[in-house]
């Protein structure tokens, strides 16, 4: 049963964003990658400038603190969409090299529960 929380939560994750996972990216063997399909996921996308720890510990500066619905990786990369751009015509524009890397993220536990958790990443 979802806690409280984790309703409020969903219920602000409003906006929409492309999300292509890294364990989808296929590098081209010549310095690039080939990017598979993303797939549009739920969030809240709030654009603020702050320091940030990396997944090697180094301090590095942050464009956007993003809450989201499901459990993200550095290295996944991410892309606000418009209004509108949320339909599947609009999957094929969605460019994976104007996408943000995930340069961090933050799960943690909500009261009381093992398995639900308040999800940030950080780009």
């Amino acid at each position: 049963m979802a806690s409280a929380i984790l309703k409020f939560i969903k219920k602000v994750c409003v906006q929409s964003m492309w999300y292509w996972a890294q364990s989808e990216i296929i590098p081209d063997g010549m310095g690039g990658a080939a990017y598979g399909l993303p797939v549009l996921v739920k969030c809240r996308w709030d654009g603020k400038v702050q320091l940030v720890l990396d997944n090697k510990g180094k301090e590095v500066v942050s464009q956007a603190e993003i809450m989201v619905l499901q459990e993200m990786y550095p290295g996944d990369r991410v892309l606000l969409s418009t209004p509108g751009e949320d339909t599947m015509t609009h999957l094929i524009t969605a460019d994976p090299i104007k996408a943000h890397a995930i340069i961090a993220v933050s799960a943690i536990p909500l009261f009381m529960s093992n398995d639900e958790f308040e999800r940030k990443i950080f780009i």
